[in-house]
């Protein structure tokens, strides 16, 4: 596991992994293309500047170049975050945060992701535009109702450790957890291997790896983090990388605590 660092470490970073990792054969991963958006400012700083400041801000999207990816895409749709997060946690539809190739649309939601990203306090200068797929559900054993799928699988020292199965915006008691993964287990062996296998093309060898699962069935990667502990400033506290439920093994501030500095125990404690 990775101890120490910044939210922000570079190897968080989509545009450090993805490229090393697409050139694996086997590993599934959909096609991903990125955009200098450092220069584009959030809204609310230029609101009070005038209309000749927003339009500029607007000139700083490279709305036509995303415009010509967008449109050759099979399904003339993509997902849309930063280099560093997902821009899962910010949307509000289940989708995530999906635009057309529609100009006005790319820049309406461009400017609204900068917006939310500014809002929680965090770093980006890259826009990632991601193809999109229709994702498979599975039913949410608290609420019943069918919801978008998503594994992660946790690699440490190169091997698949654990894995479990995630919904947006959802705790679950072990019991639930356990439910659910009930629903993918024939394919966790598989999701194992491909994690494996990613991360054997990175110099660091501890990764979150996060699957979604196609309405035809296929799986693929979507997201990778570091696995381990990095010191959240803002917060005052140590904080993993990657969420994992407490009562999996893989949760270090629960079941690793043995494994990392007596220093930082005493900080968690």
């Amino acid at each position: 596991m990775i101890i120490g660092g910044e939210y922000d470490d570079s190897r968080n970073a989509l545009t450090h992994w993805y490229p090393t990792v697409e050139q694996a054969d086997g590993v599934p991963l959909l096609q991903a293309f990125t955009f200098d958006i450092s220069d584009v400012k959030p809204t609310f700083s230029v609101m009070n500047e005038g209309i000749e400041a927003f339009v500029r801000n607007l000139q700083e999207i490279p709305t036509a170049e995303i415009n010509k990816v967008v449109s050759e895409l099979p399904e003339e749709k993509a997902h849309i975050r930063t280099e560093f997060k997902s821009a899962q946690i910010f949307a509000e539809e289940e989708d995530g945060w999906v635009i057309t190739s529609e100009p006005k649309d790319i820049d309406e939601q461009v400017l609204h992701l900068v917006d939310a990203i500014t809002m929680y306090e965090l770093s980006y200068s890259t826009l990632v535009v991601r193809e999109w797929i229709p994702i498979d559900t599975i039913e949410n054993p608290v609420t019943g109702e069918s919801e978008s799928i998503e594994v992660r699988c946790i690699v440490d020292d190169g091997e698949a450790i654990d894995w479990f199965t995630d919904i947006r915006d959802s705790e679950f008691t072990r019991e639930q957890q356990e439910e659910l993964d009930t629903q993918i287990a024939d394919e966790a062996s598989m999701i194992m291997d491909i994690s494996e296998q990613a991360v054997e093309q990175l110099e660091t060898d501890s990764w979150s790896v996060d699957f979604i699962r196609t309405t035809e069935g296929n799986w693929y990667l979507t997201d990778m983090a570091l696995y381990g502990l990095y010191r959240n400033e803002r917060l005052d506290e140590w904080v993993e990388y990657s969420h994992t439920p407490p009562y999996q093994p893989s949760s270090i501030l629960t079941n690793r605590l043995d494994e990392i500095p007596d220093e930082i125990v005493a900080e968690v404690k």
